[in-house]
């Protein structure tokens, strides 16, 4: 959403119907289609994940929010930060350093290495390379494990992303019969300045988090 302009102006004229899902091919990337359902007017947002991360879904909702129950405009600071300077930053910056730390992470790592894990069929010879099909699964704690978890977080004065890291190498230590060096990668929000809170784009970096188990 553009501070300040009315959203209407971003709304496609010619409605869809959602009854028919191949419509939504007709809705342009990172574009506003209005869909009218019975009495409601419902708004359906095409967003292309590359310029758009998680962090911009939550500020894109509440000046939404703001737009329709404010008859006031979202402010606009002429002398804010906009992507663009955010992308001049970063292709400036001096990374000697941090090259030189990841690099000392991942000594001796092989990255090539594929994990030994259970599978339900048998791969063929010539190919050995992983489809990109997954799916999730979802499971909930009582609100005794869910406390305890707490409870020993913070008394041993770390995270929960921290705790759950570590939970899940133990599994992978467990499920792959023993491998002790492991590395698995996470999503990180990278919006290391407060400039960048309230900005909509796609900040989202991915790191690697290694660790060396001992078996013992």
């Amino acid at each position: 959403m553009i501070p300040g302009q009315p959203i209407q102006r971003w709304i496609r004229s010619d409605p869809i119907r959602s009854d028919h899902p191949t419509e939504s091919d007709r809705i342009p990337g990172d574009g506003f289609a209005l869909d009218s359902v019975a009495k409601n007017d419902l708004i359906l947002f095409s967003i292309h994940h590359a310029c758009f991360d998680g962090t911009s879904t939550s500020i894109f909702i509440r000046d939404l929010s703001f737009a329709y129950q404010s008859d006031d405009s979202l402010p606009i600071d002429d002398n804010s930060l906009q992507y663009i300077d955010y992308s001049i930053h970063e292709n400036i910056m001096d990374m000697i350093l941090s090259q030189g730390f990841w690099q000392l992470k991942l000594k001796g790592y092989n990255v090539i290495h594929q994990l030994s894990l259970p599978i339900d069929r048998q791969r063929s010879l010539t190919d050995q390379q992983r489809s990109g099909l997954a799916s999730s699964a979802q499971f909930t704690f009582s609100d005794d494990i869910c406390s305890s978890f707490l409870n020993y977080a913070s008394s041993h004065h770390f995270t929960l992303f921290q705790l759950e890291l570590s939970r899940f190498y133990v599994f992978l230590f467990k499920l792959t019969h023993g491998e002790s060096d492991l590395c698995i990668s996470s999503i990180n929000a990278n919006r290391y300045r407060s400039e960048l809170a309230n900005m909509i784009e796609m900040f989202v970096s991915t790191l690697p988090y290694r660790v060396q188990l001992d078996s013992r």
